[in-house]
Formats: structure tokens, C-alpha cells, sequence
């Protein structure tokens, strides 16, 4: 192994490569596989220790149990720096490939049991040890990877890299590989003969594959992904009729990858190599805003609070879950979340670019009869180009979702794509002005600009950017930064980006100079004129966000001055006067109520709309029942223009109205039915969904006829009726 890798070519030695080698594997785990688990076996080392040479002594000599099976962490890869290649050569027999095999096979038998693992063993060597084979040892190797469903991956140092050249050109001449063969094999020592021998013979009877150093090292080089068990994440009924039920399953098939969280851990506590050690918990405490002191707030006094217009409305832990939807059920035997409410729409009439979220495949569960069923289905679809509209609750207490399945024929069965659409309140309809017509010039240069720059080579019939192997680039970044910090933790520079990422994430020079003469052609076609800074200095852009930072400043600026006239109120009249003035504004006097009022809803600091409709209102039926001969008629008319304007500025008319109807119902009839004249006089009537749509439904014929008066007489027990409700109303104003 101290030998140098490819010859002289190279500074590499073999033993420094099958390192390098190991440690890229465990970077990949690391980083894609924390929960896998790797041991490390050492062969052709001078001392001996592993678990069959301490029951047999003579046995499994010069093999080193480096690593038992076990998670991954940073500790044991920096322990790999401890791995030293042995000077002296061993003089006696042992420490060769099979009893390597043997070792390893035992501690991965003891350690997974029973269990399902899914198991890989990985042979490192350069075959230049002499190996004595036992065919009864080789065939008990071969049972018991085949048994324990076991792959058997080999890496060959400067041995077997005809394999390579094999499977890079398969149209290569039978002579030429022959001869590549004998000038590799010529180059090869005879232990090195023998066990290549040995090794394809044992690749072909177990799951196995034999990677020539090189190979393994572009493999290892590769961009990675974090690679996902598929798990059924719904079992439920496709519903199609009322008797007819498809048992169907639902796997996820493309899923948002979200970035790898970063905790947070202290720099004060004490150095650990457990990742769950020196944590930070994070807190939050709540206090009250006007509190100076900022005393936390206990959690049992806390409660939650929904914005309703300036209005706040709170919602106790107790009744929190009223608030969420629950699907009705049909009948008690039947489970919303298990079932799939379909209907079957064109598919024209479902756009692509209204898809959101993931996409997941839907297959029938096992069964003859319900794949046939299944399949029928999908072929039907397909021919009929119809989809289907489904309503899916995936899990009790979960809000239900609004999904389009769309029929596929994969290769090896028929099967639905489900992927989620928008319910009407989800759809933004953004309006923008018309864009000008264009000429029949200038499409035709923008689609001869597409189609030169489509990405289908059509001379080699192939895409030149194939999603299956386009990575997400901040996360490969991520990762190499994370590695380079792993290996380097000393050097404080970063890497730069992977040059093969940045080839992708870039304009494809090659693409853009094929299409030079397309380009210059739509370019002629829309003409642009140049901008001239200097003449357009006075016609500065204007952004929103500059126009939001003014409107901030000046609103600041603006409570900085009343502050500072307050505080010089406050010096010249005292505290006291001030908190008198405050207090005035808190109530509606009878000398100047619109300004009151007014005053009360224009309020910022505190939301006093509620209130002041309540007291105006009050203030309304005193002028009119105090009134001596319809004195106080034009004031509380006054009062009530004011009313409706406000509650039509701040959204509330249903409260205005509300409050209409107990007028009429009031003063319609009686000793004061001239005040109720006046309000048709003047013609102040309900507010409309025109003027309020947000807080009434009522018409504007509506709000005419109710300024119309029934003329029939009731009867006197319904005036009686009237006078006793009149009485209870007043008694609550009171």
C-alpha cells in the first residue's frame, strides 16, 4: 500500500487514496445519512484484534477492528487521521482478503441481528497480498451475503481498471479490448492476477460490482442528495360513486428540500463531542406594552386575540378548537379522513400554473381486482383527456385539501399524479394595463429566438439541462462549506463554488453564440431607446418602498412634535389640567358632541370607535325623549348625520343600522313621531352594501322602503306592545 497510485504519474500513495476514499464516504453520510451506521476493519495490520481472533487465537491474524458498527459523528472522522499504514511487511501467513471478509461479515452479523438493515460492505485493496482461499470459507462468505441480502461493493487500487474502460466505450472493438487487456494485465502483478480472479468470481454469485479506483472516485466526487425512504403517507378510498371505492395509497413524489437548520449551541459551557450537549433553549416572555417595568406576563394569563377590523376578538385555549374546521360526516360508520371525494373535470379546463405544493402518486393497493379497477380508470382518463377534482383530508383535525389527479402510464404500472390546486380566497387576480399589439415582425423573431434557444439538442436528442441532474446550488454550497470546515477547521477562508455548479447556474455561452443572429434579429424587431440620465435627473424613479420610508418619517416626525407640545402643555398647565383634557375626550358631552365624537374615533392610541357609537347613540334618543316640543330635534338630527358618516368611514353599519331600526321601531308613532318625520325629510336611511360593502348587505331599494311608514293602525295591543318595549329600552339606557 505505500506503493505510489498509477505509478510514478502520480505523489499519491495507494494507502493515501483508499483513505481519501473512505473519508469522502463518510462526508457523504454525514452530511445525506446521519442514521446510518459504519464499522471499519484494518487489514494487514502487525497486531491483531478483532472478535474471532480472541475465540480462536491461531485464526484471523493481522486483522484490526478499527471502528465497531455505529452512528457517525464528527469525532470519528477525525479519528480517521489515526489510521497509519504498516512500514514493516508481515513475514507470516494471515491478514488477506478472506479473513478481512470473514471479520467484517462477523461483527455486521452481531450487531444487526434479526433486524432489516439495509447492509453494504465495502472492500478496499490493492490484491497485492498473497491469499490463501479455503473454498469452504469462500462458500460460507457467498451464503451469508446472499442470506442477509448483503451488496458487496469492491474498490481496486492499480488492479482490474480494464472493468473501467469496458463499460466507457461499449462500442470498442472485441480486438482492441482484448489487447487493453493483456497490456493490463501484463502491468499486474501475479497476487494481484490471482485475486482479481477471485473477486469477479465471488461479484457474480453474491449482489456485488468491482469499481477501479478512479471510477470510485468521480462516484464519490459526484454531487449527493439526501436520499428518502418512500412511505405511505395516506391509505384511504378513492370515492367515485356511492357504491363504487377504490383502495388506493399515496406516496410523495417531489417535495420542496428545505435547508438544513443551524442550532444554536454556547460558547461558555464546556466542550463536548455529543451535538446535544451545550444547547441553547430558547425562551419567550410576554409583557404588556404601556407596563414601564415590562413585567413578564405568566402564561396562564395570556390569551389569544383574532384582529377583527380595529377590533380585537379573543379566543381562550378552551375554544380554540371551535375555530378549526372539522369535515362533516356523513353517517357514523364514516371516516372523512380515509376517504376521497372525486368529481371528473376536462383537462384543458385545469391550469398547469395553478398547481401548488408537492406533487404525490397515487397506486392501488394490492389486489386483483382493485388494480384492474385502478388501471381501467387511469386508461380511461387518458382517452377521454379527463382529470379528476378531489377533496382529500389527509388526517383527523387537518384542514381538507383541494387536489387534481392527472392519469400517467409509467413502465411498470398505471398510476395517477396528484398535485394541489387553490380554492378561490388563495388565487391572487392581479390587474395590469393591456400591453401594446405586437407586429407580425416581432413574433416572428421572438419564436425564432425560442426556438433557437431551446434546450433539446436535436442533433444528439438529448436535453442539455436534465433535471435529474440539476442540484440545488445553495444547497451543494452548504454542504461543501460544511465538509471544508469538517476537513480545514483551521483556515478561516471558504471555498469557491463548485465549478460544475457554476457552469449550470450561468447562461450556456455555447447556446447563446449559436443564437447570435436570433438575438440581433429581436433586437432590430423591438426597438429600445436609450434612457439619457442626465435629461431624465428631474424624472427620478420613484419605488414604493421610498414613498413607505417618507410616509414613516413624516408620521415620526409628526408624533415627535406633538409629544414636545404636549410636554410643554404639561409644563405651562400642570398634569392635572392635562388629565382632565384626556378625560373629556374619553366621554360625549351634551355641549359638544359631533367634536366629542369625532375626537373618540379618530383616536390612534387607543381604538375608542366602539365606545363612541355606543355613548352617540345614547346621546341621540336623550335629545329626542328630553326634547320640549321638538326642540332638541335639530341637534339629535345633527347627531345622526354625524353617526352614519363615521360608521360608514370605520366599517360599521350593521351597528348603524341596528341602531335605525330601533328608531323607527321608537319613534315612528307617539308623542315624538316628528323627529322620525325629519329623518325622512331629510331622507337618512340605512347604509347600503354601495356605501359599506364590508359591513352591510342591505339594498338600496331596501333602504328606501324603509323609510316608508305603515299607515294601518295596529291595535291597541300592539301599541301596548310597543310602549312596554320602549320602556325596557330606556331602562337600559338609564
Amino acid at each position: 500500500m505505500n506503493k505510489l497510485f498509477g505509478g510514478d504519474n502520480t505523489k499519491q500513495t495507494r494507502f493515501q487514496v483508499a483513505k481519501e476514499s473512505v473519508k469522502m464516504l463518510i462526508e457523504s453520510k454525514l452530511l445525506y445519512a446521519t442514521s446510518h451506521e459504519i464499522g471499519i476493519v484494518l487489514i494487514g495490520t502487525q497486531k491483531s484484534s478483532n472478535f474471532l481472533n480472541d475465540q480462536y487465537e491461531d485464526q484471523y491474524k493481522h486483522v484490526t477492528t478499527f471502528r465497531q458498527i455505529d452512528k457517525l459523528d464528527l469525532e470519528s472522522f477525525r479519528h480517521l487521521e489515526n489510521i497509519t499504514c504498516e512500514k514493516a511487511p508481515i513475514k507470516d501467513n494471515g491478514g488477506d482478503l478472506l479473513d478481512g471478509l470473514i471479520v467484517g461479515m462477523d461483527m455486521m452479523v452481531r450487531h444487526c441481528g434479526e433486524k432489516k438493515y439495509k447492509k453494504r460492505v465495502f472492500l478496499i485493496t490493492d490484491g497485492e497480498r498473497e491469499t490463501k482461499y479455503d473454498p469452504r470459507e469462500l462458500k460460507q462468505i457467498i451464503t451469508t451475503l446472499n442470506e442477509r441480502d448483503t451488496r458487496l461493493n469492491i474498490i481496486t487500487l492499480d488492479f482490474c481498471n480494464e472493468l473501467a474502460e469496458d463499460d466507457e466505450d461499449d462500442d470498442e472493438e472485441e480486438s482492441k479490448k482484448d489487447s487493453k487487456k493483456k497490456e493490463s494485465a501484463a502491468d499486474e502483478t501475479e497476487s494481484q492476477n490471482k485475486n482479481k480472479e477471485f473477486l469477479m468470481e465471488l461479484t457474480d454469485k453474491v449482489k456485488g460490482a468491482i469499481f477501479p479506483a478512479k471510477v470510485a472516485m468521480e462516484i464519490y466526487k459526484q454531487f449527493k442528495k439526501r436520499e428518502v425512504m418512500a412511505r405511505v403517507k395516506y391509505r384511504g378510498n378513492l370515492d367515485l360513486a356511492k357504491d363504487l371505492k377504490l383502495n388506493v395509497s399515496i406516496y410523495s413524489r417531489t417535495r420542496e428540500e428545505v435547508f438544513p437548520s443551524l442550532k444554536k449551541h454556547s460558547t461558555i459551557a464546556n466542550e463536548s463531542t455529543s451535538a446535544k450537549e451545550s444547547l441553547v433553549k430558547l425562551e419567550r416572555q410576554f409583557a404588556e406594552v404601556d407596563d414601564p417595568d415590562q413585567q413578564p406576563v405568566d402564561t396562564d394569563q395570556q390569551i389569544k386575540a383574532y384582529n377583527y377590523g380595529k377590533q380585537l376578538v379573543p379566543v381562550s385555549k378552551e375554544n380554540e378548537h371551535i375555530l378549526k374546521y372539522k369535515p362533516p360526516k356523513q353517517d357514523d360508520e364514516h371516516d372523512p379522513a380515509n376517504d376521497m371525494d372525486v368529481k371528473v373535470q376536462n383537462q384543458s379546463k385545469v391550469p398547469r400554473h395553478h398547481f401548488i405544493a408537492g406533487v404525490d402518486v397515487i397506486l392501488p393497493v394490492k389486489g386483483s381486482k382493485n388494480e384492474r379497477a385502478f388501471a381501467a380508470l387511469v386508461f380511461a382518463m387518458i382517452e377521454t383527456h379527463r382529470v379528476l377534482i378531489a377533496r382529500i383530508v389527509e388526517r383527523k383535525n387537518v384542514d381538507p385539501k383541494l387536489v387534481v389527479l392527472y392519469p400517467h402510464i409509467s413502465k411498470k404500472k398505471p398510476l395517477l399524479y396528484m398535485a394541489q390546486i387553490p380554492t378561490n380566497e388563495e388565487i391572487r387576480d392581479y390587474q395590469f394595463p393591456s400591453l401594446i399589439p405586437a407586429t407580425k415582425p416581432q413574433k416572428t423573431a421572438a419564436k425564432q429566438l425560442i426556438k433557437a434557444l431551446d434546450l433539446v439538442d436535436q442533433e444528439a436528442e438529448e436535453e442539455k439541462l436534465k433535471p435529474e441532474i440539476t442540484f440545488n446550488p445553495a444547497l451543494q454550497y452548504f454542504s461543501q462549506v460544511v465538509v471544508h470546515r469538517i476537513t480545514e477547521p483551521a483556515q478561516q477562508e471558504l471555498p469557491q463554488l463548485n465549478q460544475q455548479i457554476a457552469e449550470y447556474v450561468k447562461p450556456d455561452k455555447k447556446l447563446f453564440q449559436q443564437a447570435e443572429d436570433e438575438i440581433s434579429a429581436f433586437e432590430e424587431a423591438f426597438e429600445l431607446k436609450y434612457n439619457n440620465e442626465d435629461e431624465n435627473k428631474k424624472k427620478k424613479r420613484v419605488y414604493w418602498r421610498d414613498i413607505i420610508r417618507k410616509e414613516e418619517e413624516k408620521v415620526a416626525n409628526e408624533e415627535q412634535k406633538l409629544e414636545e407640545e404636549e410636554q410643554i402643555a404639561r409644563q405651562k398647565i400642570g398634569d392635572k389640567d392635562m388629565d382632565d383634557k384626556e378625560d373629556k375626550i374619553k366621554e360625549i358631552s351634551s355641549m359638544n358632541p359631533i367634536e366629542d365624537f369625532k375626537n373618540m374615533v379618530n383616536d390612534r392610541k387607543v381604538d375608542r370607535v366602539s365606545d363612541a357609537i355606543d355613548q352617540m347613540q345614547k346621546l341621540i334618543i336623550r335629545f329626542v325623549t328630553n326634547s320640549l316640543a321638538g326642540d332638541l330635534y335639530s341637534r339629535a338630527l345633527d347627531c345622526l348625520i354625524a353617526l352614519r358618516e363615521s360608521c360608514i368611514n370605520e366599517d360599521e353599519g350593521q351597528k348603524f343600522n341596528q341602531f335605525m331600526e330601533k328608531l323607527k321601531q321608537l319613534f315612528s308613532k307617539g308623542t315624538n313621531k316628528e323627529f322620525f318625520q325629519s329623518i325622512i325629510k331629510h331622507k337618512i336611511s340605512l347604509i347600503t352594501k354601495d356605501e359599506s360593502s364590508i359591513s352591510s348587505v342591505i339594498t338600496a331599494d331596501e333602504a328606501k322602503r324603509f323609510l316608508e311608514i305603515d299607515k294601518d293602525d295596529s291595535g291597541q295591543m300592539a301599541q301596548q306592545k310597543k310602549i312596554k318595549q320602549e320602556d325596557e329600552f330606556m331602562d337600559e339606557i338609564e
